[in-house]
């Protein structure tokens, strides 16, 4: 398989899917979003 960005992104999904990817500051809090929600 071709090592592209969407081919390392897919397998990181297969691999962290409810991990978080990013962390995004929404008032005073820190919310997660996962690799599953990010693949949606």
């Amino acid at each position: 398989m071709e090592r592209t960005s969407i081919n390392l992104f897919e397998e990181s999904v297969k691999k962290f899917s409810n991990n978080p990817l990013v962390w995004e500051k929404n008032k005073d809090k820190y919310e997660s979003t996962s690799y599953a929600e990010t693949k949606k």
